[in-house]
């Protein structure tokens, strides 16, 4: 399968504009082939993978609390790396660089996958550097991912919206949960999603709730997806030569 096959996004996706006031998918996964776009912000949606085949897991892996954990040495291979349409993807100085090759028309989302299939994750990723002047960046809890669609919670910042929670559905669209002011993450900041149901009675909703530096700053509630297995980064910057730098990736069952 070519990694690098362009698909056609079912809805178009404003691009990220400037903030209103000045602050105070292509896609690509370590562990399967075939490539999908999925993004939401202000309602729309746009598709596009990249995937490296999923390896076999033992016992020990399928019991673990430990879903993924990513530190971006000389070993590490949890993400991609290597070239898109409009991004590359590479390793600098111990940490995961996200960059535009040129003014991009679609976000770029980058799945890593759990080692077994989870019914509430903790995901949390630190922003090294972020070189943007404008960007949609964020983190998802993936249900689904294959060739052709996507699916699951998404928590990004957006210039325009401030920060965001949004559900992707695979082939019918999606749909803008929750917004919240916020601010862009700036270097050192850690960001956070947790996707999870919170009770055990069988019409119990998902939680999902987006943290900056441990504390939640934006939640909502969705019936739709209660298993999950994969995570994606989210880096949608509006000019050439932007990028992100990632590091200190973990995915974890809370409470394990």
């Amino acid at each position: 399968m070519n990694d690098t096959q362009r698909l056609q996004p079912p809805t178009g996706l404003p691009r990220p504009s400037p903030p209103r006031t000045p602050a105070g998918p292509e896609s690509t996964s370590g562990r399967r082939r075939g490539r999908h776009r999925g993004l939401i912000i202000g309602g729309a949606i746009i598709l596009g993978i990249v995937a490296l085949g999923i390896v076999g897991l033992g016992l020990d892996q399928a019991l673990t609390h430990d879903l993924l954990s990513a530190d971006f040495s000389a070993s590490d291979d949890t993400f991609k790396t290597g070239e898109t349409d409009d991004y590359t993807l590479d390793i600098v100085e111990g940490s995961y660089r996200l960059t535009s090759t040129s003014s991009p028309t679609s976000p770029l989302m980058t799945f890593g996958w759990f080692a077994r299939t989870a019914y509430s994750v903790e995901i949390e990723a630190s922003v090294v550097r972020l070189e943007a002047g404008a960007a949609t960046l964020g983190l998802e809890c993936a249900n689904s991912v294959t060739d052709q669609s996507n699916s699951g919670y998404l928590f990004l910042y957006d210039p325009s919206d401030g920060y965001v929670l949004s559900k992707v559905s695979s082939g019918s669209g999606a749909e803008v949960l929750e917004r919240a002011p916020g601010v862009a993450p700036q270097a050192g900041t850690r960001i956070g999603i947790s996707c999870g149901k919170r009770g055990l009675l069988p019409d119990a909703k998902t939680t999902i709730t987006g943290t900056i530096d441990g504390t939640a700053v934006i939640r909502a509630e969705d019936g739709d997806y209660e298993s999950f297995e994969a995570m994606s980064l989210v880096f949608w910057p509006t000019n050439a030569d932007d990028s992100i730098r990632f590091d200190d990736i973990t995915a974890i069952v809370p409470g394990g």
